[in-house]
């Protein structure tokens, strides 16, 4: 058996991925086992802890790896100390095959979109990175097709050559922070200007892009006319940025924007104007990446696209991309942010050597260890948690949610990427909408603007969601029905929105029978799904993570691996009375 390590991030979302046997067998993020979110904050010159992680549960040692990959934008320090040869490759090339390859497609279009990706110097000497990557892949074959990179300036290279030969020119040393024809660039920075922001772990304020999206459905289509002032979409799926007749560009009429809302005579509200700003920015990014996927799709002939970056963690560009019709069906990659690299660079060892082997089944995103009985009891006895083993907890919780209880779940392999995909969630009833107020202030503590999503069994989501394809990973944001407004309000947004996740009883048979009991008590086979975690903290990995989340947070129960937990004797005790009695539900 040959073994691929691939090590991911650049400077922030550190990650491992382990291909053995032509599969992909481990993924990690640092982030879950330093508890920095998104990395900020891990001490610089050690090997990163998701390394041993992920040889531990292959029960492999460093000199059994074959190769070890990685990207050109990590920081060496983060292998350095491995001992043994690391081979560098292109940004996005490992973007795009952190998403084709696991696709499962035979030939796609395969599209790259982020802040920036690798970065040279041109013969003149200007520093440049690629921002949008257009590749096509056929069996084991993966071809940049074109890609649009720029520099600081207004000078942009359309066409560059291929990467030069010492990948690692620029590592360490040469910053590109304003790509100036980056989608991902313009998204953060309008992000930034409307306070979409949280404190990490290294203790500094950093840009949450994914809280601009939940705000954009309070806004209106009031600033997206003067937004578009700012951009025209050329040729060959490219976007220029520049400034408008005033001369401003898109940043300096933003701030201008949110400046004349607290200034006005009237006292608009500067949540208004911060969400107009938000509903300016979707919009038009959603305009940008129509674009591209509308090149890509000429450029390849192709009706598949495989899709990866930051960019394609926005679930409503995404969904635009298929309502359009400008491709058949879509693979994103449920880690399309720079941990996702990890993935690539394991995968793309792998193919090099012909050792890859194109699945035959959906790509699963729990690549995360699973727990044992002794580990979770331990963890629960080191913290003095009360806790019982109960016959059914599927029954249990399913019970204690629709009786009004918010229950943390914990539960076999955790997720690899930014969504808890039920394995290590926080579930609530989706009929309550005076839920979202309780998640809120009692256990998230974030932005009431923000939406939360629905877990459905796929067999039963048109009746209450509209898609344009299937979303197991809650990367699609469709609309809800009218059934589906009406009966699961918690679980949709202002503007009738919904980030779905969809569960069938072959990938994950807990969760889709846990859907199926809820169903029998309350009548929906819907659940509210969050993360595990609080705002500015990485969702919890372990069983000491999730011990301390239980008595930081204000859930009513932590089920774990069979047991559930809770506070106190007296709340265990009145929990287990009401919620695991003996009676049994038989669910669909």
């Amino acid at each position: 058996m040959r073994y691929y390590l691939g090590l991911g991030g650049s400077k922030h979302d550190f990650a491992t991925c382990l291909v053995a046997d032509g599969q992909v067998v481990a993924a990690v993020e640092d982030e879950r086992l330093a508890r920095k979110k998104r990395g900020y904050g891990i001490p610089m010159g050690h090997t990163l802890a998701s390394v041993s992680y992920c040889l531990d549960m292959a029960g492999v040692r460093l000199r059994d790896i074959d190769a070890i990959l990685t990207n050109d934008l990590l920081e060496p320090w983060c292998y350095e100390s491995l001992g043994k040869g690391v081979h560098v490759v292109g940004h996005h090339l490992t973007h795009a095959a952190s998403t084709f390859y696991p696709s499962g497609f035979v030939s796609s279009a395969v599209l790259v979109a982020d802040h920036s990706g690798g970065r040279w110097r041109e013969p003149d000497g200007a520093l440049v990175a690629e921002v949008v990557s257009f590749y096509q892949g056929s069996g084991d074959d993966l071809t940049l097709l074109d890609r649009v990179a720029c520099g600081d300036s207004d000078r942009t290279a359309e066409r560059c050559p291929a990467f030069a030969a010492d990948l690692r020119g620029s590592l360490g040393t040469d910053l590109l922070k304003r790509p100036v024809d980056s989608l991902g660039r313009f998204y953060a920075r309008l992000a930034r200007i409307a306070g979409c922001t949280s404190v990490l772990g290294d203790g500094q304020v950093h840009t949450e892009s994914g809280k601009l999206m939940g705000l954009s459905a309070h806004g209106s289509a009031d600033f997206v006319r003067a937004l578009r002032a700012c951009y025209t979409l050329t040729d060959h799926g490219r976007v220029r940025f520049h400034a408008d007749r005033s001369g401003r560009g898109f940043e300096q009429l933003a701030r201008d924007y949110l400046a004349a809302g607290v200034e006005a005579a009237d006292g608009e509200p500067a949540f208004r104007r911060r969400a107009n700003l938000a509903f300016a920015a979707q919009r038009c990014l959603e305009e940008m990446i129509l674009h591209s996927a509308q090149y890509a799709r000429g450029l390849t002939g192709e009706t598949f696209l495989a899709a990866a970056g930051g960019i394609f963690l926005n679930g409503l560009a995404n969904e635009a991309i298929l309502r359009r019709g400008t491709f058949e069906h879509a693979f994103i990659q449920p880690a399309s942010h720079d941990a996702g690299t990890a993935l690539g660079a394991a995968i793309l060892g792998a193919v090099r050597d012909g050792q890859w082997r194109r699945p035959e089944k959906p790509f699963s995103a729990l690549l995360g260890r699973a727990y044992s009985e002794n580990e979770v009891v331990g963890a629960m006895a080191d913290a003095t948690i009360p806790h019982r083993k109960v016959q059914d907890p599927e029954v249990v919780t399913a019970r204690a949610i629709a009786d009004g209880c918010v229950v943390a779940r914990f539960y076999g392999r955790g997720e690899f990427g930014p969504r808890a995909l039920g394995h290590r969630s926080i579930l609530a009833d989706p009929r309550r909408e005076s839920v979202r107020r309780v998640l809120d202030e009692r256990i998230k503590y974030r932005e009431p603007y923000r939406p939360y999503a629905p877990v459905v069994r796929v067999e039963n989501t048109a009746r209450y969601f509209e898609t344009s394809g299937p979303s197991p990973y809650m990367l699609l944001i469709g609309i809800a029905t009218a059934e589906g407004a009406k009966a699961v309000p918690a679980v949709v947004h202002r503007d009738g929105t919904v980030r779905v996740q969809e569960v069938d009883a072959e990938t994950d048979p807990e969760l889709h029978r846990l859907l199926g009991c809820f169903e029998q008590i309350a009548g929906v086979p819907v659940l509210l799904n969050t993360s595990m975690n609080v705002q500015g903290e990485p969702i919890v990995e372990t069983p000491e993570d999730a011990a301390r989340f239980l008595f930081t947070c204000n859930v009513d129960a932590l089920v774990i691996e069979g047991y559930v937990c809770a506070r106190s004797d007296a709340l265990l005790a009145r929990f287990l009375d009401r919620y695991a009695h003996e009676d049994v539900i038989h669910a669909k």
